[in-house]
């Protein structure tokens, strides 16, 4: 939302009507459309592959590093299975 009023701004600024932008993001929504999924499926695959990289250093340190009161504990690993869970199905469905 707050993009759309950037860039509407932006060209109000520049001299462009509202109603010619319009039609322009029209004739370019058949192709803005998939680059948009695209983007947004790599920045899932991100935070999905970040989570289980903390999940994993989360349970390593738990199993290997167990005198260490400074480490991250199962709980944080517990969220970020959560988030793991939730970005793989977003990424597979």
């Amino acid at each position: 939302m707050a993009l759309f009023v950037i860039v509407g701004v932006a060209a109000t600024i520049m001299g462009v009507k509202l109603s010619n932008l319009d039609l322009w993001t029209e004739t370019l929504g058949s192709w803005l459309d998939p680059i948009g999924r695209v983007i947004f499926k790599i920045l899932v695959v991100l935070v999905f592959l970040a989570s289980l990289v903390i999940a994993i250093t989360c349970i390593a340190g738990e199993i290997f590093d167990r005198d260490n009161k400074d480490r991250p504990g199962l709980g944080l690993a517990l969220v970020a299975l959560i988030l793991a869970y939730f970005t793989g199905v977003s990424i597979f469905t």
